[in-house]
C-alpha cells in the first residue's frame, strides 16, 4: 500500500483525492452538502490515494467544512450582486452542477488542459445550472493569465474569484504575482482564498473568538454543527475590492501550511 501513495504525483491526483471526501460526506444521512458527481470524478484512483492518507483521513472533516464555507461565500456573493464567478485551479469542483445558481450567471473554470478534459468527459451527460465556461490554462503562464483576466473584466463588473486550495502549491513569487494580477483587474471585486489558520492546521476552539469578534467559541466538530464546524475549520479570507490587497497574505498562508505538514511528517 505504501507504493500506492506514490500515485499522488500531481495536482490532478490531489483533485481526485479531495473529491473522495466530498463523496463520503454526500453519502451521510446528515450531510452538509450533496455532491452526486464526486465519487464518479474521484474514480478508483482517488479511492486508492485516499486509503493511504491516514493523517488526512482523520481530519477529513476540515475539507468538508471548507467546502461548506466556500459554498456559503459563493451564495452570499451572488446574492450581494456578484455577476460572475471565476474559479482558478477549479480541479474537480462541481458547484456549477450541484448548487442553486442563476441560470444566466457566467461561471469560469480555469485549470490545466488534461484535468479539464477528464472532467468534461466524466460529466458529458450532465447539465450545469449556470453559464459554464472552461478555460484550459496553466496559471503559471503570466501573459496568458493576464489576457484572460482582462477579457473577463470586460464581460462583468463585480467578479468573485475563488482559489480554493491553490495558494499552497505556489512559490512566494508566484503567489505575490497572482495577487498583484487580481488586484490590478478592475472588475475583480472579491477574492476568496483559504484562511491562513486553516492552512496551518491552527484552528482550535479559540479560533472563532480570536478571528471573529462577537461569535461564541465553537466546540470540536464531532457534533457536526454546520455553523461552528465551518467557522472553525475553514474560515475564508475575503479580500474586498475597496481594501488594499496584501500580497503577503497568500504567501503566509502557504508557508504556514507547509510548516505544519513538516511537523506532522516528523511526528509520524
Amino acid at each position: 500500500m505504501a507504493a500506492d501513495n506514490d500515485d499522488l504525483r500531481n495536482i490532478s491526483d490531489t483533485a481526485r483525492w479531495v473529491a473522495i471526501y466530498r463523496a463520503i460526506e454526500s453519502e451521510r444521512p446528515d450531510a452538509l452538502f450533496h455532491d452526486p458527481f464526486a465519487r464518479r470524478l474521484a474514480g478508483t484512483r482517488g479511492e486508492r490515494i485516499a486509503e493511504t492518507m491516514e493523517f488526512a483521513n482523520r481530519n477529513a472533516w476540515s475539507f468538508v467544512a471548507r467546502t461548506v464555507v466556500f459554498d456559503r461565500v459563493i451564495a452570499d456573493s451572488i446574492a450581494s450582486g456578484a455577476d460572475m464567478v471565476v474559479n482558478l485551479a477549479a480541479g474537480l469542483d462541481t458547484r456549477p452542477y450541484r448548487m442553486a445558481l442563476p441560470s444566466n450567471l457566467p461561471w469560469i473554470e480555469v485549470d490545466l488542459p488534461d484535468l479539464l478534459a477528464y472532467k468534461i468527459a466524466v460529466l458529458a451527460d450532465e447539465t450545469p445550472r449556470c453559464r459554464l465556461e472552461r478555460v484550459a490554462l496553466d496559471l503559471a503562464n503570466v501573459a496568458a493569465r493576464r489576457e484572460l483576466f482582462s477579457r473577463l473584466s470586460r464581460e462583468a463588473s463585480r467578479v468573485l474569484v475563488i482559489t480554493e486550495g491553490l495558494i499552497v502549491y505556489l512559490s512566494d513569487q508566484e503567489a505575490v504575482s497572482l495577487a498583484e494580477d487580481l488586484a490590478g483587474t478592475p472588475a475583480f471585486h472579491r477574492w476568496a482564498l483559504d484562511h491562513p489558520r486553516f492552512r496551518s492546521g491552527n484552528y482550535d476552539t479559540n479560533f472563532v473568538p480570536q478571528e471573529y469578534k462577537g461569535l461564541p467559541a465553537a466546540s470540536a466538530p464531532d457534533g457536526r454543527d454546520p455553523d461552528t464546524t465551518a467557522i472553525v475549520a475553514a474560515a475564508v479570507a475575503m479580500v474586498e475590492r475597496q481594501h488594499v490587497i496584501t500580497t503577503r497574505a497568500p504567501v503566509e498562508a502557504r508557508n504556514a501550511w507547509r510548516d505544519n505538514a513538516r511537523r506532522e511528517a516528523l511526528r509520524g
